[in-house]
């Protein structure tokens, strides 16, 4: 099974043990971005997706992030059953699912606009509109900087893309010319 799928179920798992509190949630998806980003140092996330490290150093070192992280009682124990299920190595796409599972559950997405330079406050919020009426939902926008596209704009959101870019117009004017 895709580890994807392994860590949206943990993440299910975990706001349902939430009993509906979006803020308690939110928490613990702040402890597992905290967790997570402890696997961008390469040393420490060799070790602790290695599968011949044994599981019980696996779990001290979960116990430890979680003294330091000021966990309660419930998201230690969570942390513990992944552990000891050997799933450690999974805990930034735990983040992941449970960051999209608390976005969907409030009725929000997320949105990226490509852009070649950067847009100002004013045209972000007129995409922000314009992506709020066409999807009935909260959208939290983001622009990234993309100098491939040429000119234009890419909008992604969810699994959702509007491609406006010059470069994949070039691109069709091309294969067209081609045939």
């Amino acid at each position: 099974m895709a580890a994807e799928k392994i860590a949206n179920r943990y993440a299910t798992a975990l706001l349902d043990l939430c009993e509906g509190n979006l803020d308690l949630a939110k928490t613990y998806r702040d402890a597992f971005k905290a967790i997570a980003e402890i696997f961008e140092n390469e040393d420490i996330r060799s070790v602790l997706t290695n599968p011949v490290v044994n599981s019980q150093i696996k779990s001290d070192v979960l116990k430890e992030v979680a003294v330091q992280i000021k966990a309660d009682k419930l998201l230690s124990m969570f942390l513990e059953a992944v552990a000891d299920a050997n799933r450690v190595g999974i805990i930034p796409a735990i983040y992941t699912s449970l960051h999209k599972l608390i976005l969907k559950a409030e009725g929000t997405v997320e949105a990226d606009i490509s852009t070649v330079f950067p847009l100002d406050d004013e045209n972000l919020n007129t995409v922000k509109g314009s992506l709020e009426s066409m999807t009935s939902q909260k959208v939290i926008i983001s622009n990234s900087i993309d100098k491939s596209i040429l000119g234009g704009f890419v909008v992604r959101v969810g699994n959702s893309v509007l491609d406006m870019s010059l470069k994949t117009k070039l691109d069709a004017m091309t294969q067209s010319a081609v045939r």
